[in-house]
């Protein structure tokens, strides 16, 4: 087999490598709702230790090392942590059928925006000139647009924010009343845990 045939072969193999490691993430998902349904907490020492320890003898068995399957499981067992803290936080988020901007959503505090609105449930929608982000809804022309967003976080640089947040933050909810809008300058953001967050 000459080596553009190994190399597919390899291509092949770490696909259905990811493939496994997404229906892990999946399972993790399944988990977290088990735990939280019979309330256990997210973090088991005595499962994480088993699940290396199995790892690790049936590394040897397949004449790999150990240390190796040791230090792969243990990449896994973050990830699947993260994974159900994530569905916990979202489970416990106060945005469970609720709509959000993120107005430069594609920036650095933008995607941060993004993602922790993601993590309470929000149904989160990106208006960036510089395109969509990812597949997330993207809006064009929110200037001119009706918005009905229960959440809008501009996350642009300073002086672009106070020009938007002067002249387009007056916005008008579902129910007539007035959509919470708040302005978020990088500079502060860095500063402000979630608790603090006007939502």
């Amino acid at each position: 087999m000459d080596l553009a045939a190994l190399r597919e072969r390899l291509t092949k193999l770490d696909r259905e490598l990811l493939t496994l490691i997404a229906e892990r993430q999946r399972l993790s998902k399944e988990v977290a709702r088990a735990k939280r349904a019979t309330g256990h907490p997210t973090r088991d020492f005595q499962r994480e230790r088993e699940v290396l320890m199995n790892a690790r003898n049936a590394a040897e068995k397949l004449g790999l090392s150990p240390s190796l399957a040791d230090n792969l499981l243990r990449l896994l067992i973050r990830s699947s942590l993260a994974t159900q803290e994530q569905a916990q936080v979202a489970a416990q988020g106060q945005g469970a059928g609720r709509r959000a901007l993120v107005i430069g959503g594609r920036g650095k505090m933008g995607r941060w925006f993004v993602e922790f609105l993601d993590s309470q449930g929000f149904e989160v929608e990106v208006a960036d000139p510089a395109g969509p982000l990812g597949t997330r809804a993207h809006r064009v022309d929110w200037q001119s647009d009706e918005l009905s967003h229960e959440v809008i976080v501009v996350a642009t640089p300073l002086n672009p924010s106070r020009e938007t947040a002067g002249t387009n933050c007056i916005l008008r909810a579902r129910s007539s009343r007035m959509a919470r809008c708040s302005t978020i300058f990088p500079s502060a953001s860095r500063r402000c845990a979630p608790s603090q967050l006007p939502w």
